[in-house]
């Protein structure tokens, strides 16, 4: 493709750095939209990153905190982090798979890292039913 000079992109909803992990060789020649647009890197040179600001995100993990049997995942630029003391750990073996960069954190203060998207998976019987779409 580089030789017929056709771009290729690589656009997925998983972190740029798990993206690049599979593109080892010409991860440099590529363009990469990762974390459902958030992120964008092509041929190496970041060209622009999305930050969910800190209050939202201490918004979001209250609403985690408050529904028994949710997974909340934080994804920043460089790492995701999720809960020591509340993640199943089955959970966080299959999110591994997609944020190898995984961190296990006590408090979001642990957090040093630009926040570019949330992941929270509410279980079906506690999501609620009236929701419009």
């Amino acid at each position: 493709m580089v030789a017929e000079g056709v771009q290729f992109v690589v656009a997925s909803g998983n972190p740029h750095y798990q993206l690049e992990d599979r593109f080892p060789t010409v991860k440099d020649q590529l363009a990469f939209v990762a974390e459902n647009g958030v992120e964008l890197i092509d041929h190496g040179e970041l060209v622009y990153c999305g930050e969910v600001a800190m209050e939202t995100v201490e918004r979001v993990n209250a609403l985690h905190q408050a529904i028994v049997g949710s997974h909340f995942i934080i994804s920043a630029y460089d790492t995701a982090y999720t809960f020591e003391d509340s993640e199943d750990p089955a959970f966080v073996e299959h999110a591994i798979k997609h944020y190898p960069h995984m961190k296990r954190i006590d408090s979001l203060s642990e957090v040093d890292d630009k926040v570019t998207k949330m992941m929270m998976d509410v279980p079906k019987e506690r999501a609620p039913t009236n929701c419009p779409g």
